[in-house]
C-alpha cells in the first residue's frame, strides 16, 4: 500500500533533479549549526531535519545515521583547517615564519570554532547515552583532509631542516610533537580559564622552537 505524506506548510520545496548534492550539504550546514549552538548532543536527525525543512526520512538518501553526519562535519572540519594552515604558510616569506603562521592558524581555529574542534577528536554518543566518549574512526584520520592537516606541519618542519634551520633528524616524529604540544595547549587554554597564561605568541614561539628543533639564531620572533 502507497501511503501518501502531505507536507507541513513549513516544508522546504523539493530539489530539482540533479540537486541531491545541495540538500546534502544543507543537511551539513544545519548539523554543524546544532553543533556550534548547543554541541554534538544537539544533533539529532528529527533536529536536523526540522532545521533543514525536510522530512527526517529524507536524511537517509544521504546519511545512514546520525553517526555519519557527526563523520562528515569533522571531516569538512579537517579540510578548513589544512586549508587555514595552507593559506598562513604560504603567505609567509621564510620557512620558519611560515612554520609559526600554520601553528598559529592551527590555534585559532580551535579558539574560533571550539565545538568543531573538539569533534574533530572525540565523537560524543548519542543523547541516549548519557555517558562517556569514544575515539573516531582510523579512517577519518587516514582521510585526505587529516592527513593534509598533518602534512603541513610535517612539509613545513623539512623546509626548516633543508634551509638549515632546524637540526630535526625526522621530520615526521617532530611534526606528532608540535601537533602534540598545540592540542594540549588549546585544550587546556580552552579549560583552564583561571590559570595566568604567559602571550600566546611567545609560548607558541617557544612550542614550535623547543619541538621542531630550531636553531635560536633563527628569526622566529618576527614570525
Amino acid at each position: 500500500m502507497t501511503v501518501t505524506r502531505t507536507p507541513p506548510s513549513g516544508d522546504r520545496p523539493r530539489n530539482k533533479r540533479g540537486e541531491g548534492s545541495k540538500l546534502r550539504g544543507d543537511i551539513l550546514d544545519a548539523a554543524t549549526r546544532l553543533l556550534v549552538a548547543g554541541g554534538p548532543e544537539a544533533i539529532t536527525l528529527r533536529a536536523v531535519a526540522r532545521d533543514v525543512g525536510i522530512a527526517t526520512t529524507s536524511i537517509y538518501s544521504h546519511f545512514a545515521d546520525r553517526e555519519e553526519i557527526l563523520d562528515a562535519i569533522a571531516d569538512q572540519a579537517f579540510t578548513e583547517m589544512a586549508e587555514a594552515t595552507g593559506r598562513a604558510m604560504t603567505a609567509e616569506q621564510d620557512p620558519v615564519g611560515a612554520l609559526v603562521a600554520g601553528c598559529r592558524a592551527y590555534l585559532r581555529f580551535a579558539t574560533d570554532s571550539p565545538q568543531l574542534y573538539t569533534l574533530l577528536f572525540t565523537t560524543a554518543l548519542g543523547p541516549s547515552q548519557k555517558s562517556g566518549l569514544r575515539t573516531p574512526k582510523p579512517s577519518q584520520w587516514e582521510s585526505e583532509s587529516g592527513a593534509r592537516l598533518f602534512h603541513n606541519l610535517v612539509d613545513g618542519i623539512q623546509a626548516c631542516v633543508d634551509t638549515g634551520f632546524s637540526d630535526s633528524s625526522d621530520a615526521f616524529t617532530s611534526a606528532l610533537m608540535v601537533w602534540s604540544a598545540l592540542h594540549g595547549y588549546a585544550g587546556l587554554r580552552a579549560n583552564l580559564l583561571s590559570v595566568p597564561w604567559p602571550d600566546e605568541e611567545k609560548t607558541l614561539a617557544q612550542l614550535v622552537a623547543d619541538l621542531a628543533h630550531l636553531h635560536r639564531t633563527s628569526a622566529i620572533g618576527q614570525s
